[in-house]
């Protein structure tokens, strides 16, 4: 089961470092096995933080580019950017929260906590045993992400990973046009 909760979508950066995570419900397809391990090969910026038969978690690294990863014993929590005031890694509640919002049915209830958050970030919350994926980016959206619907469902902050896992790109022309005119997309999606 996969949740992915955006509160905004402000995509106005294309190549960017940060994280790309690939799911297929029913098993990732070799094809996109084999296209990730090239580029994997190919790049000493590309790595895997996480693999399993329906998941893949990518990070392409940057100069200084903040984030934590932190490990718990059924969960791993990542937090891409910044929270202003608030380290991620020592907080207590914040972890408590993070386990309670993949624990819970109604995913909703605990967006009030995450909402209060400041700062620039996505937070993603994996759960190992229960193959469950949460994802939150802050209230104003302000680290841009970029998804694919296909075969699989890709979630990339880079274009440039985007492009070589899938089977490429197509650009929804009015949708972009509707963003470069007024900075926001009346039509759902930029990407086809």
């Amino acid at each position: 089961m996969v949740n992915f909760i955006f509160l905004h979508d402000h995509s106005a950066k294309i190549n960017m470092p940060g994280f790309t995570l690939i799911y297929q419900p029913d098993g990732l397809n070799e094809s996109i096995k084999t296209r990730t391990e090239r580029l994997v090969d190919a790049s000493f910026k590309i790595q895997y933080i996480s693999k399993t038969d329906k998941m893949m978690l990518l990070f392409r690294d940057g100069n200084h580019y903040p984030y934590e990863i932190i490990q718990l014993k059924q969960q791993i929590i990542i937090v891409e950017g910044k929270v202003y005031g608030l380290d991620v890694a020592t907080d207590k509640e914040f972890q408590k929260k993070c386990t309670e919002t993949l624990d819970q049915k109604d995913v909703q209830e605990q967006l009030r906590y995450f909402q209060n958050l400041d700062g620039e970030f996505v937070i993603y919350l994996i759960d190992k045993k229960e193959d469950k994926i949460v994802v939150v980016n802050d209230y104003l959206g302000r680290l841009p992400q970029y998804i694919y619907r296909g075969r699989q469902l890709v979630l990339s902050r880079d274009l440039y990973i985007l492009d070589k896992i899938t089977t490429g790109l197509l650009f929804d022309e009015n949708s972009i046009y509707q963003f470069l005119r007024i900075f926001h997309r009346i039509s759902v999606c930029i990407l086809i």
